[in-house]
Order: C-alpha cells, then structure tokens, then sequence
C-alpha cells in the first residue's frame, strides 16, 4: 500500500522492536518460492515497473490463488528470471502477459 521495501520495512521494524525482520522472514521467503516452483497449482506471472532512486526498477509478481510473492529486480526479461530463480526451475502451469522472456530457456 505504501510501497515500502523489505529492507527499509525491515530497519523501521528493527529500530521501533529491535528485531531483525528481513532475517526473519527470509526462511519464509524461500519457503514461498520453493512452494511456486513446485505447486501443482496454477502460478500468475507479471511484473510493473517502479521508480528506485531516479532509476527504473521491476517488481516480478508470482502468485497463486492463496500466496503471493513480490520481487523487485533492476531488470525485466530473462536475466531478472534468472535471479529471481523461480520461473527457470518451474515446471508446471503459467499465466503471464505474453511477454517473450516467458518463453526463452533457462
């Protein structure tokens, strides 16, 4: 909602609780993503562009009916699936835009 990103979610959480937020929820990150690349389910692909510091960033969506995953990335296409490392590994069902970096190998 207000586009806050882990990492400064994280530092706010971490000054107002001293918790360590990112390095609590990065089992449960790739857990999720583990979960993506595996599930029978359906899995809804897509990205927007975002605005970081002057420069044009991706937020790669994957999602199913219950569990959504976000990433931003400074890159869309093949090499962003890539490091984000959940479509090269899937080998179920997808939705996506139609965009040809959906259908390039791994």
């Amino acid at each position: 909602y207000h586009h806050i990103s882990v990492e400064l979610t994280g530092e706010i959480m971490a000054d107002l609780d001293e918790q360590p937020v990112a390095e609590q929820i990065a089992p449960v990150n790739a857990a999720l993503k583990e979960h993506l690349v595996q599930t029978a389910e359906l899995v809804h692909l897509d990205e927007t562009g975002a605005w970081v510091a002057g420069k044009l960033h991706w937020f790669h969506v994957a999602r199913t009916s219950m569990l959504t995953h976000l990433e931003l990335n400074a890159r869309r296409g093949v090499k962003a699936h890539d490091e984000i490392g959940l479509l090269p590994r899937r080998t179920g069902y997808v939705v996506h835009d139609d965009d040809a970096s959906y259908f390039s190998p791994a």
